[in-house]
């Protein structure tokens, strides 16, 4: 049985709350996965100062060279003790999938490939690139989404205005995901903060995104006319990617 390495000065780098959770599945992983682990790594909010204990949870991807169901299964008998210690169940890849996935979830792999942490293994993120014409069609697709889930939301609440808390945060989210690829295509390809995206954005799209910059405070208590802000900003979003162009 090979032991993969872990890295040593991986707590130094990441939020402190999510170490003990961290800590013990990559525990797990070292005892049940030795011989199929290519890499743990944490990513997102839990690598920079915008983890929100109690709000956010730690996101992880596990790559194994081979997926084994038996093994997953004994995995998923570590989620709630994961989950009450802030982490959330690990994306489960292999390297084909990583590498044969690049058209179709550009966004996802860009936001890993910006703000991440080995804590096992080698690093199968930071090489990956990407084509400008992948990333505009999700950054569409995605808009698209948002658009659907806020207007089906909206319905579902019953005209209850505290029940779209949570879906306002989690479609603020996926607008910065979105963004973080707006930004790639007009040549911006560094590592930023939300704040700093957001910052970024507004000068490329010509307006303010004061509904989303909203939505992603932690105390957020989204009122219909803070719902409308968003939904405003979402499509504002969306006709400038309807208008971009690429390669």
């Amino acid at each position: 049985m090979t032991e993969v390495a872990l890295e040593q000065d991986w707590k130094s780098q990441v939020s402190g709350e999510v170490i003990p959770g961290i800590a013990r599945l990559a525990e797990f992983v070292q005892a049940v996965f030795a011989d199929v682990v290519e890499a743990l790594v944490l990513f997102g909010p839990a690598v920079s100062s915008e983890f929100h204990p109690g709000i956010d949870r730690a996101r992880t991807v596990l790559v194994l060279r081979n997926v084994e169901l038996a093994g997953l299964r004994r995995l998923a008998t570590e989620i709630p003790g994961l989950t009450n210690q802030g982490v959330a169940a690990p994306l489960i890849m292999t390297p084909a999938y990583i590498d044969e996935s690049r058209d179709t979830f550009p966004l996802e792999f860009l936001e890993v490939q910006q703000r991440h942490v080995i804590v096992l293994g080698r690093d199968p993120f930071s090489n990956l690139t990407f084509l400008d014409a992948d990333i505009r069609t999700q950054c569409e697709r995605e808009v698209k989404i948002l658009m659907i889930g806020l207007r089906q939301g909206l319905l579902a609440s019953g005209g209850a205005d505290d029940d779209l808390v949570d879906l306002d945060h989690d479609v603020a989210s996926g607008l910065v995901r979105t963004l973080r690829g707006v930004l790639w295509l007009k040549g911006t390809r560094d590592a930023l903060s939300t704040k700093d995206i957001l910052t970024h954005v507004e000068g490329v799209v010509g307006r303010k995104l004061d509904g989303l910059r909203k939505s992603l405070q932690p105390e957020a208590r989204e009122r219909w006319d803070e719902f409308v802000r968003l939904y405003d900003d979402v499509a504002a979003v969306g006709r400038f990617i309807d208008e971009l162009q690429t390669n």
